[in-house]
């Protein structure tokens, strides 16, 4: 099983972080680079699906596993489209706070690579992503 993980130091407090990764069907508002991409869902809260659609990737449905408020945790699966070629995908979004005005956002992402290419041509692409 392959492993990507990203990592992002912000200058806001981690509450606020956390209020836009938790708003599962939000996405769009807080990723910048993925304009002109759309959204839509279906359901609400853990079990809901985002089908996201990306200009030059295409679509995917991801579906919210674990919304965890008091240690501002996020588990999603990716059930059709994985990115980049990648099968099986989970990630986990965390915030952790470094202080009253700053925090560090965490992304793991885990997944299988199809038959054929290597993990690390994966990984490459989700972190540089």
């Amino acid at each position: 099983m392959g492993y990507a993980i990203g990592t992002m130091a912000m200058d806001v407090p981690a509450a606020k972080a956390w209020e836009a990764i938790a708003d599962f069907g939000g996405l769009l508002t807080w990723m910048p680079p993925l304009e002109g991409s759309t959204l839509s869902t279906k359901g609400s809260g853990v079990g809901m699906v985002r089908t996201l659609s990306l200009p030059g990737l295409g679509a995917g449905d991801e579906r919210l596993d674990a919304n965890d408020h008091a240690n501002m945790i996020q588990v999603l699966s990716i059930t059709t489209g994985g990115p980049f070629g990648a099968t099986r995908y989970q990630a986990r979004l965390s915030v952790r706070a470094e202080s009253e005005n700053a925090c560090t956002c965490f992304w793991e992402g885990f997944f299988d690579a199809p038959a054929g290419m290597d993990d690390s041509e994966i990984r490459q692409q989700l972190e540089g992503a």
